[in-house]
């Protein structure tokens, strides 16, 4: 008993003396401050527990060395190796728990502890190992609900989801009152969203709010909530949550995504208002807490692109890109200021930064949809800059490069496409015939036919021109293009002067017509002609002459 109030004075000296500042405790003598291997053991577990891991590792190989033949030997050995482990000295800790293997006592904890030092190291085949064997053979242990926890963390981190998810469910079923059961059961959640299971994320996060109403989680529950309606395209009900999180976390950098993606939600509804508050707000919380995001300007270059201000958007992808130079989203940043710049038909600049996606990202795999978009985009930024040759050049690559399908009918199409905008009509058609015939099925083939039936009209084809838009009329009767085909066809009606059926058809087309129509004035004028040609003295006010 004396012994042990000694060993707590000692302890309580030592953390004073430190707290001082200056004053190494260390250099008390062992001999003073203890007199047997139980209590060296006991100020070293009373370090650990304290925090002072130094200390302890001092006073454990104090004990190792003056009683090599301690009943203590493995706990002191598991104590000094959790020591380096959290001292970040994995390497260290790595060498003490794999020579602890030899040993029958305690067997459970080193399984678990070197499993802890392998996931660490992000050796997750060795990590999967040691927790398997811990969770086998020592079902009953303290340490297999925590075992069950971090093999779910091993496939959790190598992307894993449905046997992480299987993991943390059996910890559940066989542990429902364990301390680790709220973060299981958030895990669970987590692992739902990343594997798109949405509806089912939502339950699970909405359970989690209500199970765990101290939960200090609920901000983060609230942004999966909000973030798996914005992907079921309920952006309305995903702004509310989203509003939640940014309302009640503590985090900084989970405020800020709140408020950005409520801004994407505003977006996504068209409240642009909205949609620009949020992400001022974000930006000035951003500037506020130093922890600038590319994301913001993100969303603000996508709201001024979407509300045609091409400044202000042009501006805000060059400040993402000068700003955040690595980020992951620079492809999509030097894209989407690609086609600003096309837009603001400033051709030359667009085809540069279309090249410069190019050069710099077609060797990554994960950017080849942007890869793809950037080559139509300088292909289409050629042709308005005068230059056929390179504009079919470049769709011509990647109908040659892509292993996509749909991606090579695409290319294929815009190739007709460019043919056609530049006047190269037989051209246009060769390419349009060439896709009905060796992709009949495509998703593409009503938008083939339409520009086909356009192309032909041009040329005074008119009879083709009339089977093309009748054959897409009776071959795709949910396309949403059967609204234009109804002027164009009234257009080849009235060339062969067949004025009832011209009449017809333009009325129909110009039903509920807005009027901001390219075609509204043509319209009207074609159907003044044809009711003229008719004997109808009813002539439309819109009629020009």
């Amino acid at each position: 008993m004396m012994q042990c109030k000694s060993g707590f004075k000692i302890i309580f000296l030592l953390i004073f003396l430190f707290g001082l500042g200056g004053i190494n405790f260390l250099s008390v003598p062992l001999s003073y401050a203890q007199n047997s291997e139980k209590e060296l053991f006991f100020v070293a577990q009373k370090a650990f527990e304290d925090g002072f891991y130094d200390v302890a590792i001092r006073y454990l190989n104090d004990l190792l060395k003056n009683y090599p033949r301690s009943d203590k030997k493995v706990e002191a050995n598991l104590l000094l190796g959790q020591c380096y482990f959290l001292k970040n000295q994995y390497l260290v800790a790595y060498d003490i728990f794999q020579k602890l293997l030899e040993e029958t006592e305690h067997k459970d904890v080193t399984l678990f502890w070197l499993g802890e030092t392998y996931l660490k190291g992000a050796d997750y085949t060795q990590a999967e190992k040691q927790y398997q064997e811990l969770i086998e053979h020592f079902p009953t242990s303290l340490y297999t609900p925590q075992a069950y926890y971090s093999l779910g963390w091993v496939y959790f981190e190598q992307d894993h989801f449905d046997q992480a998810k299987k993991t943390f469910e059996e910890l559940l079923q066989k542990f429902p009152s364990h301390e680790l059961a709220e973060d299981v059961a958030f895990k669970l959640g987590e692992t739902e969203y990343h594997l798109k299971q949405y509806e089912k994320t939502i339950e699970l996060f909405k359970q989690f709010v209500a199970n765990y109403p101290q939960s200090e989680k609920h901000a983060e529950a609230y942004f999966y909530i909000a973030e798996s309606y914005y992907y079921l395209a309920d952006t309305l009900t995903a702004s509310t949550y989203y509003a939640k999180a940014a309302e009640i976390a503590y985090d900084s950098k989970l405020i800020l995504m709140a408020k950005v993606s409520l801004g994407w939600s505003y977006l996504k509804l068209k409240k642009f208002d909205l949609a620009q508050k949020s992400f001022e707000e974000a930006k000035q919380y951003a500037e506020e807490k130093s922890i600038l995001s590319d994301d913001v300007f993100l969303g603000q270059a996508s709201l001024f692109a979407e509300t045609q201000n091409h400044e202000g958007a042009l501006s805000a992808y060059n400040e993402l890109i000068e700003h955040f130079p690595h980020t992951q989203r620079l492809a999509e940043a030097y894209l989407g200021k690609a086609n600003i710049l096309y837009s603001l038909k400033r051709y030359p600049e667009a085809i540069a930064t279309y090249q410069l996606i190019i050069d710099q990202f077609s060797q990554d795999p994960a950017k080849q949809d942007l890869v793809e978009k950037a080559y139509f985009g300088s292909a289409w930024s050629y042709l308005k800059n005068g230059d056929i040759d390179s504009c079919i050049k470049q769709f011509k690559f990647v109908q040659d490069k892509t292993e996509n399908k749909t991606v090579k009918i695409s290319a294929l199409t815009q190739i007709g496409d460019a043919y056609q905008d530049v006047g190269q009509l037989e051209k246009s058609i060769e390419i349009y015939d060439q896709i009905l015939k060796e992709f009949p099925d495509s998703p593409y083939t009503d938008y083939v036919q339409y520009r086909q039936g356009v192309a032909l009209l041009k040329m005074n084809r008119t009879e083709s021109a009339t089977l093309s838009f009748q054959s897409l009329q009776a071959n795709f009767p949910d396309s949403k293009y059967l609204k234009d085909i109804k002027y164009y066809l009234a257009v080849a009606y009235f060339k062969k002067e067949e004025w009832g059926a011209a009449k017809d058809q333009i009325s129909v087309f110009i039903a509920n017509l807005p009027a901001d129509n390219l075609f509204l004035s043509e319209a009207y004028n074609i159907l003044a002609l044809s009711q003229m040609n008719l004997g109808d003295q009813d002539i439309p006010k819109n009629y020009q002459k």
